[in-house]
């Protein structure tokens, strides 16, 4: 089967459904997407011409306008490791073209909703901070029931993504990519900590994880988080600087947190100004002997970040975790640039949501 006509046919299957329990968004305060449509008809229209995937109206002409513009999963699809992988890349697809009315995604199951029963057990109602992010609070939690010698403050959505399901390690069958014990990792896209002190826990004090994060109210909350893991805290180390194709280039920024605005060229009401920094000057810097798993999930800079370390991939051969969903475009241009390496990468695709959010391509060297 080809991508088109496996998506044509799940497409089509789709429109049939009308899902009424199939949304979370209310945790974020956005609004269901087809709140305000008419009919199935005006929404696919609507929704397609936003993705800049389809312009006409006339669903006859789905199948060829697919073909035509689904170049950038396609591509992904034919070099997908295994049918798992394939499938999901489908659905995330469809979910992306005709939202959660239409499309449920693997995640959406009953163990999915346990695990959040379970972790919104997890934490002090009466200990929390600003996240600085739409009047988001943070919840001091204490991870130890989960397994992990942990304590952060977090979202409780989030405690799930990152530590229940697990987004930057992928499973299937008896086959694992994962952060493993003794590993150097370089954690791209910081945050507030949580995925570095959930490398730090798994390469343990034989290992090594570098976090970038640069915007500052994140790193305050950054270091706030690794301050109450003293048994982590040494074998982390943040670096203040974005990732990018190459070093010393001025990037411009207004801290929202999370939702902090950055650019290239310089803006009206930017707070700060910072420089980046290619992975490969980073390891030449750090004098790095071994490189082993790289985590980028960074607003879509992530196709530049990993041009910023061709040359520390072709070295190392690390593991690779990269988030595609911040640009369509990504789940064609990352994969085929990872192969115009020619280092064999084998690619498996994860989604740890049940929105469009949170799809990672995971990636190891023949």
């Amino acid at each position: 089967m080809t991508f088109y006509t496996e998506a044509f046919k799940v497409l089509i299957q789709s429109l049939r459904n009308n899902y009424s329990d199939n949304w979370d968004y209310i945790r974020f305060g956005k609004e269901p997407a087809m709140t305000q449509t008419k009919s199935i008809k005006l929404f696919i229209k609507a929704r397609l011409n936003q993705l800049g995937i389809i312009r006409s109206t006339d669903l006859l002409q789905l199948t060829s306008k697919i073909e035509k513009e689904g170049t950038y999963f396609s591509y992904l699809y034919d070099h997908l490791e295994n049918q798992q992988s394939k499938e999901l890349l489908v659905q995330v697809f469809a979910f992306r073209l005709l939202g959660h009315k239409k499309v449920k995604l693997p995640l959406n199951n009953q163990a999915y909703w346990q695990n959040i029963a379970r972790v919104d057990e997890l934490f002090d109602k009466t200990d929390s901070i600003d996240s600085h992010f739409s009047g988001f609070k943070l919840f001091r939690f204490d991870l130890n029931k989960l397994g992990y010698p942990i304590q952060l403050y977090f979202a409780p959505l989030g405690i799930v993504i990152d530590f229940v399901v697990k987004q930057y390690e992928y499973h299937y069958l008896n086959y694992s990519i994962k952060a493993e014990e003794g590993d150097v990792v370089i954690d791209g896209g910081g945050c507030w900590g949580d995925t570095a002190l959930f490398f730090a826990n798994a390469v343990g004090g034989r290992g090594k994880v570098f976090s970038f994060e640069f915007i500052q109210s994140n790193v305050t909350l950054w270091h706030k988080n690794i301050s109450l893991n003293p048994n982590l805290k040494s074998n982390i180390t943040i670096v203040p600087h974005p990732l990018w194709e190459n070093s010393g280039s001025s990037l411009y920024m207004k801290d929202k947190g999370p939702a902090s605005r950055v650019s290239m060229d310089s803006f009206p009401d930017q707070t700060g100004r910072v420089d980046t920094i290619s992975i490969d000057d980073f390891a030449d810097q750090q004098q790095l002997t071994r490189l082993d798993f790289i985590k980028l999930d960074i607003e879509g800079a992530e196709l530049m970040a990993l041009k910023g370390a061709a040359r520390s991939i072709k070295r190392f051969k690390p593991k690779l975790a990269v988030a595609l969903y911040h640009n369509s475009l990504d789940f064609q241009t990352i994969p085929q640039y990872l192969d115009s390496l020619e280092l064999g990468y084998k690619f498996y695709l994860s989604h740890c949501t049940i929105q469009s959010e949170e799809t990672v391509l995971f990636a190891t060297a023949r």
